[in-house]
């Protein structure tokens, strides 16, 4: 019995394999691709959709060599998300932290909020990625997509909630919206109001352990799959890179290299 990891960075992406054996965990990849950005009447977007069909193709892949897999979990870079409409159908391509749109929305936001008091609040500095200025950039546009929306899913989210139907948003990843109120360890809705971002579009927070819920009968059908559970794992990858450090002692730095390099301590 085997567990199956996707861990989607912001250029490539992986599946891999994770057994204990013998009191130690080993690790096999079996699926890596590209995560290339597409740019599109002047805007910066995910191609979601393909990256549902690598999702597929790994597990065909563990099904066609004979694995056993008992449960999934998906990590992702932060801040960026899909929108869900009345009949749970994604709204668009995810816009890529990168788009220009999210420039302007610095400024805009501190008509609402200081800038002391946003980070104080959240724990993050002001950067134009950040998931709180595209959610602003998105009502700029009038009769947009997040006015017919029902709910804002982060990525990580986003792939679990195609794989299990569920829409649940793991804490890790709401973090990295500055919408998120870390003294409270849930979304901060006196800043949604503030900002008049509707409340039903944020989900339930759940945490890392925690059952998402089990492969949908429409994936199981289509890939001829054995149920499966998709669990709550630190969906933010560096969260996980974090967690996975081999640490002996809870005194030392981490330094952990991806699209950014972090270097922090455990506190």
């Amino acid at each position: 019995m085997k567990m199956l990891a996707f861990d989607f960075g912001a250029s490539s992406g992986r599946g891999i394999l994770g057994e204990i054996r013998d009191g130690k965990l080993t690790l096999q990849e079996v699926h890596r691709f590209s995560n290339d950005p597409v740019q599109l009447k002047n805007h910066l977007q995910w191609d979601f959709l393909r990256l549902i069909h690598e999702v597929k193709q790994c597990l065909t892949k563990c099904k066609n060599n004979g694995e056993e897999i008992v449960s999934i979990g998906v990590d992702t870079w932060g801040v960026d998300y899909g929108l869900l409409d009345g009949d749970g159908e994604l709204m668009g391509n995810p816009f890529h932290y990168r788009d220009s749109r999210n420039e302007p929305m610095i400024e805009h936001c501190f008509k609402f909020i200081s800038k002391e008091a946003l980070i104080t609040q959240s724990g993050l500095d002001c950067l134009p990625y950040n998931t709180i200025y595209q959610l602003l950039a998105e009502t700029q546009v009038a009769h947009g997509p997040i006015y017919r929306a029902e709910q804002m899913l982060l990525m990580p989210d986003l792939f679990n909630y195609i794989l299990t139907g569920q829409k649940r948003s793991e804490y890790s990843i709401a973090t990295t919206t500055q919408l998120f109120d870390y003294s409270k360890s849930d979304w901060n809705y006196e800043l949604l109001e503030t900002l008049q971002l509707p409340r039903k579009l944020f989900a339930p927070v759940i945490y890392p352990g925690e059952i998402v819920g089990e492969l949908t009968p429409e994936i199981r059908s289509e890939l001829d799959l054995q149920p499966c559970k998709v669990i709550s794992v630190g969906s933010h990858d560096t969260a996980s890179a974090i967690a996975a450090i081999p640490a002996e002692s809870e005194d030392f730095i981490f330094i952990s290299t991806g699209t950014w390099v972090m270097v922090g301590v455990e506190a």
